[in-house]
């Protein structure tokens, strides 16, 4: 999705626009491609794989928030740290794979993704999924619900936030170094 969608609408930023609609300009045709991918790999998980869903309008409402939440994540991140974001976002990736338990207890991860992981939200996403596929407790799911929640709005701030700190031109802004 970053290389077909711009994080943040520069013409609104110089134009005087409100940082959240630019923000939102930026986020909104992500979200959209988000939630057709979630949906696709939902169903190809659920149905073609064959694997039993206990509770299916909580497993595609998770999935469709994950995507929601990892969209304006990395558009937080590339609006903040530019082309290099991209890279940023590859190793967060990678690091939420190794903390997020979905593979191993995290009871058996080094200490130092033991502590990382509370603060990750592929974390929350594995607690919430393994609910809805295997239906033993859906009141788990709302906590992890909201921290999920915590880091789509967070990740939005942050958007918000350099929307409106770019509304400042500099010399480089104008006549960059190099234009790709």
């Amino acid at each position: 999705m970053t290389f077909l969608f711009e994080p943040l609408n520069n013409r609104l930023i110089v134009g005087g626009a409100n940082p959240v609609v630019a923000a939102l300009s930026g986020l909104v045709p992500m979200l959209i491609l988000a939630a057709i991918q979630a949906m696709l790999i939902g169903f190809t998980i659920q149905v073609p794989c064959g694997i039993a869903v206990a509770h299916p309008l909580a497993y595609y409402g998770l999935v469709i928030l994950t995507s929601f939440v990892f969209a304006a994540l990395v558009q937080a991140i590339i609006a903040v740290f530019g082309f290099p974001g991209k890279f940023v976002a590859v190793v967060l990736l990678m690091l939420q794979l190794t903390t997020a338990a979905g593979t191993f207890p995290i009871e058996t991860e080094f200490p130092i993704f033991q502590a990382m992981s509370p603060y990750l939200p592929m974390t929350y996403v594995v607690r919430a999924l393994r609910q809805a596929m295997a239906g033993a407790n859906l009141s788990l799911v709302g906590p992890c619900v909201a921290a999920m929640g915590c880091f789509l709005a967070g990740s939005f701030a942050i958007t918000c936030l350099e929307a409106a700190r770019r509304r400042t031109l500099t010399l480089m802004d104008l006549h960059p170094v190099v234009d790709l």
